[in-house]
């Protein structure tokens, strides 16, 4: 068994408790370290003289070797991970919008990671649908979204990603590049074939018909 604990200390500033841990019990679950005396031992050795400084402080005045490794944790959990109010994260997540230079992929994960303290059970995937739709609002091909009769509460989060992708790659000129890979004649036809302007935002649509072809089969499914 290793004695020594690869994963560093642990360090409030850069990564969550609750994530640290996660990384913490695969490292000991890779050691074969079962015993609560010998996985307590460890904790110790990773997290740090800093951290088992605090630890020693949420244990006093008896010290952090008098406890077991359950409640270790306990104590660290409720010291190190404070959970925002409900009002609060329902608010960040319902007032996101997609920033200058953000990914969409960006922005979905980001949503994600904000709807995990709003108490959305089984309605996630539609408030995420809903919200990824919205946050977009400020792009010029929101408008092209808004003219087309979608269904967009038939789909879910997921198909909703794929087809503002395609949307984003259009309004990028992407789809364009790509077809530049081909002869000089045969990408005179294609742009002849699929390119068009939005009448409601003006930009070419390249590729749009792949996005509505994502939506069918969605809908289908």
């Amino acid at each position: 068994m290793a004695s020594s604990c690869k994963i560093g200390p642990f360090n409030p500033k850069e990564l969550s408790f609750d994530v640290y841990l996660a990384l913490f019990e695969a490292h000991v679950a890779t050691q074969d370290i079962t015993d609560g005396g010998k996985r307590k031992n460890q904790l110790f050795v990773c997290i740090g003289t800093k951290m088992f400084g605090i630890l020693a402080n949420l244990t006093a005045p008896a010290m952090p070797t008098t406890k077991t490794y359950d409640e270790l944790i306990e104590l660290m959990k409720n010291h190190f991970i404070t959970k925002p109010s409900y009002h609060r994260s329902l608010c960040s997540f319902q007032q996101r919008r997609k920033v200058e230079k953000e990914t969409v992929k960006e922005l979905y994960a980001d949503l994600k990671r904000l709807a995990k303290d709003c108490n959305f059970d089984t309605t996630l995937d539609a408030r995420l649908r809903d919200q990824l739709f919205m946050a977009i609002d400020s792009e010029p091909y929101f408008k092209y979204i808004l003219a087309k009769d979608l269904k967009l509460e038939a789909l879910t989060s997921s198909a909703i990603l794929e087809g503002i992708l395609v949307l984003e790659k259009a309004h990028m000129g992407e789809g364009e590049m790509a077809n530049s890979s081909s002869s000089g004649t045969t990408v005179h036809k294609v742009h002849s074939e699929t390119m068009s302007k939005c009448k409601h935002c003006g930009f070419p649509l390249v590729g749009l018909k792949t996005w509505n072809v994502t939506f069918v089969v969605a809908r289908v499914i």
